[in-house]
């Protein structure tokens, strides 16, 4: 079964198996920076993943293929493809950006919602 068709109690149980190398990936200044630049693509941000965070990725590969992680084994050409597969969903490239733009927030670089801005 891929993780696309996971629900109810094998969704909550895939998620709590892929929130912490996801947010290990995504709170990487390098890929954050990447993520948010206008511009680059997907390959590049798949590029740094791979080489800087190989462990997490083989992980997040394995939950996203419902996968043993401790025995996932991974092919040398289908190995880019399957982290472009993954990173290119909305909903997980949405965490990276959106720990870009967090991170942004609390360093007071976005700029402050008030009232007036929702008239």
């Amino acid at each position: 079964m891929r993780l696309t068709e996971y629900t109810g109690e094998k969704a909550i149980a895939a998620w709590g198996d892929l929130l912490e190398p996801i947010a290990e990936m995504a709170s990487d200044e390098d890929v954050q920076a990447l993520a948010n630049t206008p511009g680059n693509t997907i390959a590049k941000v798949a590029s740094v993943l791979i080489k800087k965070h190989p462990k997490a990725i083989l992980k997040v590969l394995a939950v996203w293929d419902g996968e043993d992680p401790e025995t996932y084994q991974v092919g040398f050409l289908t190995l880019p493809k399957k982290v472009i597969e993954v990173i290119s969903y909305p909903e997980i490239r949405d965490l990276f950006t959106s720990q870009g733009q967090a991170a942004a927030a609390s360093t007071g670089s976005a700029t402050e919602s008030t009232a007036d801005d929702r008239h």
